[in-house]
């Protein structure tokens, strides 16, 4: 799923294998600024942002996904 960010920041939520075990989903960024600002207005309970310089979307962390 697709998320655009009132400010303009644009977002990818995807279950990845062993989420939905978890009950998580995956949110990535190709910006790490538009996970700071996901966090900071909207889900202040994810977790830490991880990065990742050999995929697509270099930001990603995870959250609750129920």
């Amino acid at each position: 799923m697709w998320v655009i960010m009132p400010t303009g920041g644009f977002l990818s939520a995807v279950r990845k294998p062993g989420d939905e075990e978890a009950g998580t989903l995956t949110i990535r960024a190709r910006v790490k600024a538009d996970l700071i600002e996901l966090r900071e207005h909207y889900l202040p309970s994810l977790g830490a942002i991880q990065s990742d310089g050999g995929t697509d979307y270099a930001f990603r962390v995870v959250g609750e996904g129920r």
